[in-house]
Formats: structure tokens, C-alpha cells, sequence
């Protein structure tokens, strides 16, 4: 092994979607354009370590990130459904991860997720917290800190093909309704193309 870098600031469209695929990464596309009208794609990876690049839509050349947006984002149909393999894993990091110190801590959620063998159990147990009309204690916590990403519910918004491994057909109107009760919600929902409810 080189350790050799990888250089994201001069990657391109292709390049920067080919490496994200390669290495198994779910991302969004975003429809949007510069404050002076250039069409721009914006790739947003699923993934902690990895920011959001920009791209203009014509060339598929990197944009200089200090280049303004508008606030309009438009999701395109992401190419890359995740695998139900994905999902489980996307749920279990954000069950391991969404423990914050002073604001929650899952006692209950995260010992009954990790007592779970099977998938098909693991789907219930999410699909049974994220489809509840009321809002779970650890939602509001986070949501009151602005940490909307790391709800369980997050994950419906943040990778929409999950719901095809899902039974109820109203998880997503039911996530985005409980956003929608709340300022740092709207503005996340606003932040992943989607609009807010109500």
C-alpha cells in the first residue's frame, strides 16, 4: 500500500461518483445553480467522513466551494439503491452512534437492537420506532440540539429506497411529518429537498 491520498478538490463528476461507488457509499444528487444561474449537480455522500461536493452540471468540473448556491435543492432519483445488507448496517451505525453525551443516551433502543440476529427482526424493530405518531424521547432531544442526523428517522430522509424494504407504505409522510413539528426539522428537511409538511 502507497498511503498515497486521495485529492477530492480535483476530481470530477465521474470520478468522484466512480470512487464513491467503488467503495460502496449511497449518496444523493441534488438539481441545483449558482446565484448566477450556472446548473450545478451536488453529490452529498452518505457517510461521516466524506462532505458534499459540487459540480457544474454541463462540464463535470469541481465548482470552488466558496462559489454561492442558491438554497434550492432539487433531489434527483439517486442511481444507486442501497441493498437491504446497507440499510441494516446504515440503522446499526446510527443506533451505535446516536448516544450524546449531555443530550441522550439510547438504554433502552440500543441493547434491544444489539440483542437482534436476524434482519428481517432488525427491519420491525426500525420500522416500529420510525413509524410511531409520537415522537420518541431521543428524537426530541436531538432535534432541541439541532442533531437531526442522527434519528433513526433521519435515515428515511437521507436514503428515500430504503422504504422499499419497509411494509408501512406512510414511513416517509410520518417522518417527515414529525420534522416538520420543529424548526432544526423543517430546516433539515429543507437542506435534503424535501418540504416541509403542514
Amino acid at each position: 500500500m502507497s498511503g498515497k491520498r486521495t485529492n477530492f478538490k480535483v476530481m470530477g463528476q465521474k470520478d468522484f461518483i466512480a470512487y464513491l461507488e467503488d467503495r460502496d457509499v449511497p449518496f444523493t444528487r441534488f438539481d441545483t445553480t449558482t446565484v448566477l444561474g450556472v446548473s450545478v449537480t451536488k453529490i452529498k455522500p452518505k457517510h461521516f467522513r466524506l462532505g458534499p461536493r459540487e459540480f457544474e452540471t454541463k462540464s463535470g468540473n469541481q465548482i470552488d466551494t466558496n462559489t454561492k448556491m442558491k438554497d434550492i435543492e432539487l433531489t434527483t432519483k439517486s442511481k444507486n439503491p442501497i441493498s437491504k445488507k446497507q440499510l441494516i448496517r446504515i440503522i446499526d451505525e446510527r443506533v451505535q452512534n446516536m448516544g450524546t453525551k449531555g443530550v441522550y443516551h439510547p438504554k433502552r433502543l440500543k441493547p434491544k437492537w444489539n440483542s437482534l440476529t436476524d434482519d428481517n427482526e432488525k427491519l420491525e424493530l426500525f420500522e416500529k420506532y420510525v413509524t410511531s405518531k409520537e415522537s420518541s424521547i431521543g428524537f426530541l432531544k436531538l432535534i432541541k440540539v439541532n442533531l437531526c442526523h442522527k434519528t433513526l428517522e433521519a435515515v428515511i430522509i437521507e436514503f428515500p429506497t430504503s422504504i422499499e424494504y419497509l411494509k408501512s407504505n406512510k414511513v416517509k409522510s410520518i417522518c417527515i411529518d414529525k420534522f416538520s413539528k420543529y424548526n432544526h426539522g423543517k430546516q433539515y428537511l429543507i437542506e435534503n429537498g424535501i418540504k416541509p409538511s403542514g
